[in-house]
């Protein structure tokens, strides 16, 4: 697959808040952040109104470009409006994990020398300092808060953000302090720009696409489906749930149809009966002779179903997860593998790789050391 002709990048634009406007831009009218569980969406141009209040706030609140903003909170959608706002303003975003401690979060507010923390109520409280509250973007002392009446006419043509360079700092980026207190890595411009472009560039998303979870209805083990949700929603990749049982797998086609994306589907089934995932792969690979692009991930456990015809899985384009991966481009497996078969005359297993790799490391460390 040639991944170049779904990048939405412009190689030739190399400042990330021209990057973002661009992107605001261009998909101002689609589903940019939701909160999972919630009916709550914002559209890039929400999102974009939302940057343009924080950026007036900040503004009142004497906030200059190149000063340090401290965020702290779960993943959700105010986070990454947050994140936004603070970048294409030119000031310096200060991420601090949510699972820190409180005194870690507050050294590291301190040490950074923020001059705003902005965080979600679970951790206001103990912060001191200049907070603002990302729940609804209220000063912690009620002071200010955002002005949800601006800017609801903004359009496109009216945004405006710092534009940034490569060596500028853009992030003060603090361990997690396994060792130690946490320390500050400063991040230019050029270090997201190129995180960026290596996403454009090798991951096969495009505009338009969808994650759709396929679940069993009734299913006596629901610690799959809970997992796989979890998990998502810790990433912050929003996706559309859809339960059916095996009994309507014949009708449920047409739902199917009618929850597939305008782009690529992908979809995730979460179960691990061998029936119902059947059942669904065959499902999926209806969709695709209705001419939907559909890309289906799984566990690896799926390769060990033998009733799923082999045909259905490069239909729905199978990304099955494994535990190893072999490279047959590497010269030293091309090596192994003509040696393997001259010395037993047949094809080595996984177990024949990862035996050989595991003898390697031990006898090469008994050896040096």
């Amino acid at each position: 697959m040639e991944l170049s002709k779904h990048r939405v990048l412009d190689p030739k634009l190399t400042s990330v808040t021209a990057m973002m406007a661009r992107a605001f831009t261009q998909f101002w009218e689609m589903p940019c952040y939701t909160n999972y569980g919630t009916d709550l969406t914002y559209t890039y141009g929400d999102v974009a109104k939302m940057v343009a209040r924080l950026h007036q706030l900040f503004r009142q609140l004497g906030i200059l470009p190149g000063d340090k903003i401290s965020l702290c909170d779960k993943n959700n959608s105010h986070w990454a409006i947050s994140f936004h706002a603070i970048i294409s303003y030119g000031a310096v975003v200060v991420p601090i994990l949510s699972e820190f401690s409180n005194e870690q979060i507050q050294n590291i507010y301190e040490h950074s020398e923020s001059v705003l923390m902005m965080c979600g109520s679970k951790y206001a409280d103990a912060c001191q300092g200049r907070v603002l509250v990302t729940d609804d973007f209220t000063m912690k002392d009620g002071s200010q808060t955002i002005d949800l009446a601006a800017f609801v006419n903004l359009r496109p043509e009216h945004l405006d953000y710092y534009h940034d360079s490569p060596e500028q700092l853009a992030l003060l980026s603090y361990t997690s302090g396994s060792t130690g207190r946490s320390k500050g890595v400063m991040l230019p411009y050029r270090s997201i720009w190129s995180n960026m472009q290596f996403a454009d560039e090798m991951l096969d998303f495009k505009p338009g696409d969808k994650v759709i979870v396929i679940s069993e209805k009734g299913a006596k083990n629901t610690s799959i489906t809970a997992a796989v949700t979890s998990e998502l929603n810790e990433l912050g990749v929003s996706f559309t749930p859809y339960s059916y049982s095996i009994l309507q797998g014949r009708n449920v086609i047409e739902a199917l149809t009618g929850l597939a994306a305008k782009g690529t589907s992908r979809f995730v089934i979460a179960s691990d009966s061998e029936a119902f995932v059947n059942d669904a792969v065959r499902n999926l690979s209806q969709l695709v002779f209705r001419k939907h692009e559909v890309v289906l991930y799984s566990s690896s456990r799926i390769r060990s179903f033998n009733t799923i015809d082999a045909e259905n899985f490069h239909a729905v384009n199978l990304h099955a997860s494994l535990s190893y991966y072999i490279d047959y481009d590497d010269p030293d497996v091309r090596k192994f593998l003509l040696e393997y078969r001259a010395l037993y005359d047949t094809e080595p297993t996984r177990f024949a790789f990862q035996g050989y790799d595991l003898a390697r490391y031990f006898i090469g460390s008994v050896a040096k050391y």
